[in-house]
């Protein structure tokens, strides 16, 4: 089941798939959607993961939250993207 969470005009975000799993639905599951970038990480996905995660942080019914990859590459970084 694909939940929608401040969600773009489209309905999806632009980097990110959003999910609702388990049983009781109530792990979150989080793709970082970029495999032409090998889902390197950039200012616009991380502003979504900022607001997937203090959506899932106020949702009292998610427990858990598992954070993956699509396609063949679970997130790399460009040279001037700094991680701290």
């Amino acid at each position: 089941m694909l939940m929608t969470i401040h969600a773009l005009p489209s309905g999806q975000f632009q980097n990110l798939i959003v999910e609702r799993r388990g049983e009781k639905q109530n792990v979150g599951l989080i793709t970082l959607n970029r495999p032409k970038a090998l889902n390197a990480l950039c200012d616009a996905l991380m502003r979504e993961m900022e607001t997937v995660l203090n959506d899932f942080s106020a949702d009292s019914s998610i427990s858990t939250v598992v954070l993956t990859g699509s396609q063949k590459a679970f997130a790399g970084t460009l040279p001037n993207y700094p991680i701290s």
